[in-house]
């Protein structure tokens, strides 16, 4: 069951960003009817870094050299 409710938060997450929408405490809360605040305040701070690095990579060029990506 534990492990049931952080696929649960994700999804939110994901549900929410497919909709246009950063994913909050209060909107993914709402979304699931229930939850922790401390349990969904954690999941989401890993779903972020993980959503944000996955949008870093898939936004890089790969057809630049690597240094032409970097500012000065």
């Amino acid at each position: 069951m534990t492990a049931d409710i952080y696929s649960r938060i994700r999804q939110a997450a994901f549900e929410l960003v497919a909709e246009g929408a950063w994913p909050t405490v209060v909107d993914v809360r709402a979304r699931l009817g229930s939850g922790s605040n401390t349990t969904i305040n954690n999941t989401l701070k890993t779903w972020r870094q993980e959503f944000l690095s996955k949008v870093a990579v898939s936004s890089r060029r790969p057809d630049w050299p690597p240094r032409a990506g970097r500012s000065l």
